[in-house]
């Protein structure tokens, strides 16, 4: 266990979990009585907590930084009570085991989810970006080429497809271009899945937000809706929009013909990061979860291309077709 919560008083025993795609490591800690965590001023009643061991002190410090942000305007994120001296481990509120992956069938907690994101989104356009977000701060060309690269790189290089680089460049130049003309000046999440929402008392609660920085909300919405693994029908993917879309339309105006045609555009380029990660958390890091994601992941890659992108991204399309009917 870490130096830093064997020395921290209180804790009588520190359970590992389960790990992640994210070199963090959690802890479930286990107060020694009902007044251990005075020191850190938890409430009365709580038994556990949450030990997180980071390796990069500025991570920590975007996650502590814009949770208390969020926490101060009621998005239901948890508290952090404490950091080490080193910045490299803190103690969070324990927000249990349940994630809201284990509820897919669950059609209002799906749309409460999403309402919750636009609001998380939308009150987030006062955080202080350039000051608190530890890897970028913006969406920026700089952001679309390493996803495109990601796809690249440790999806196509290690499947082991042939494929044209230019031509694929080509497409990528066109994506990137269609990408940045789309306004971004809101909170964007950049990893919001349902492995990432917490169930509490029937309720959301978000967590893993600290690689978020300025960028267009699409992102996000197309992240949970498009993801592989939840295996949403098309039906269900266009009431969530629906509901997003309402819930948007509280705060700003959005012509519905420009907002469906961005969304198309967004699940591409997120299908594309998330193949990416597929390829180097599973066919590199051999982690089964997301080796057995690949097959969902082509799938959805096809289908996109089958779509309103299929002339914009025409090598694109050529290739989602052939990995799909070459799956390993």
């Amino acid at each position: 266990m870490n130096s830093y919560f064997q020395t921290v008083p209180g804790f009588v025993s520190a359970e590992k979990l389960a790990e992640s795609a994210s070199h963090r490591v959690y802890w479930r800690l286990h107060l020694c009585g009902s007044d251990a965590g005075a020191a850190f001023g938890i409430p009365d009643g709580c038994s556990t907590l949450i030990g997180v061991e980071g390796t990069d002190v500025a991570e920590n410090r975007s996650f502590i930084e814009m949770s208390l942000y969020f926490r101060e305007r009621g998005v239901n994120v948890p508290v952090v009570y404490a950091q080490s001296a080193d910045g490299l481990c803190y103690i969070q509120e324990d927000l249990g085991d349940d994630v809201l992956r284990n509820h897919l069938e669950d059609k209002a907690l799906l749309k409460e989810s999403l309402r919750g994101l636009v609001r998380m989104q939308q009150l987030g356009r006062d955080f202080d970006f350039q000051k608190h977000c530890w890897a970028t701060k913006e969406f920026c060309p700089r952001v679309i080429d390493f996803d495109l690269n990601y796809f690249k790189y440790c999806f196509l290089k290690v499947y082991g497809t042939e494929f044209n680089e230019y031509s694929l460049q080509d497409d990528f130049d066109r994506m990137r271009a269609d990408l940045l003309s789309v306004p971004s000046d809101t909170f964007l999440y950049r990893d919001f899945q349902s492995r990432n929402i917490m169930v509490r008392d029937g309720r959301p609660w978000f967590i893993d937000f600290q690689g978020g920085f300025k960028g267009p909300f699409y992102y996000d919405l197309c992240s949970f809706v498009f993801q592989a693994s939840a295996g949403f029908s098309n039906e269900m993917r266009a009431e969530l929009i629906d509901t997003y879309y309402e819930s948007l339309c509280e705060f700003q105006q959005v012509d519905r013909r420009e907002f469906d045609a961005n969304v198309q555009l967004f699940a591409l380029f997120r299908c594309l990061q998330t193949l990416g990660a597929y390829g180097f958390r599973g066919l590199t890091e051999r982690k089964q979860y997301f080796i057995d994601s690949i097959p969902a992941g082509l799938r959805n890659f096809r289908t996109l291309m089958e779509g309103c992108c299929a002339e914009r991204y025409p090598y694109l399309k050529e290739l989602a077709y052939e990995l799909d009917s070459n799956r390993i």
